[in-house]
């Protein structure tokens, strides 16, 4: 949402109770207070008052992680734009594959004299089928046939249970061991905030204490993000039973 914003006013100005200023207008200037502004991450900095990333009441709009790409956007070169993913209209690309060569097959659109004709192609130098294609129609036709004709037996349920807990189980666990091991780390840098604080208490050269200043305030940033991020390790959310009721409505039947 907030990335948008840098490309103008208009994204602001679709909200009539944003504010604007006396011309009725959102000036380019107050796009930027809002990118760069980390009260938008639920924590609160201050140069006046020397506050780095505290912890706020409000709940944040945007992560942290958000925020850093968003300054590494505005501060980085422009980019050229992507180029159109014409994959969007091949349901198949990257899953059907050549049958002489076993490589995926491309997917392109030929212009005829009067409209455009969808087509998978071999494209794999030396293969026997290289530069033969299939209309889209006709092999996406033929794996939808086949979907339909799929019913999975008790057997596949029941691996298919075994395999969901195995891997809902190894998450959960993951997430713990992710979650402890940031907390360490919090207190890792925590330490070091202490350290470096009291050595601005101990100097007295206004470019050290600058130094340590802004030390403090890019560990506090850290602790900040780590502190984020624990929030989001956690397990799984939902019950077992219910993501394993949403898996098995699919294998019973791919084709819906």
């Amino acid at each position: 949402m907030i990335c948008n914003a840098s490309r103008g006013d208009p994204f602001f100005e679709s909200f009539s109770d944003f504010p604007r200023d006396k011309k009725g207008e959102i000036p380019q200037q107050r796009v930027t207070d809002v990118l760069t502004n980390p009260i938008y991450t639920g924590h609160i900095c201050s140069q006046t008052y020397k506050i780095h990333w505290l912890k706020a009441q409000h709940e944040p709009l945007v992560t942290i992680e958000t925020f850093d790409k968003v300054q590494e956007r505005r501060q980085g070169v422009a980019k050229a734009p992507k180029r159109k993913n014409i994959g969007n209209d091949f349901a198949l690309r990257g899953f059907v594959c050549c049958a002489d060569c076993g490589v995926p097959y491309r997917s392109s659109w030929a212009t005829g004299r009067d409209k455009r004709y969808p087509y998978y192609i071999c494209q794999t130098k030396g293969c026997d089928s290289y530069g033969k294609s299939i209309a889209r129609d006709k092999i996406e036709g033929d794996v939808g046939a086949l979907l339909k004709a799929l019913q999975p037996s008790a057997s596949l349920i029941q691996l298919a249970t075994a395999m969901f807990r195995k891997a809902w189980d190894a998450r959960a666990e993951h997430a713990k061991a992710m979650v402890a091991s940031a907390k360490r780390e919090a207190q890792r840098l925590e330490k070091e905030i202490d350290a470096v604080l009291d050595r601005i208490m101990a100097a007295s050269n206004a470019t050290i204490i600058q130094r340590y200043e802004n030390k403090v305030e890019d560990l506090e940033r850290q602790k900040a993000l780590i502190l984020e991020k624990t929030a989001n390790s956690r397990v799984p959310h939902g019950s077992f039973e219910e993501k394993l009721e949403l898996a098995l409505t699919f294998l019973a039947n791919p084709w819906k």
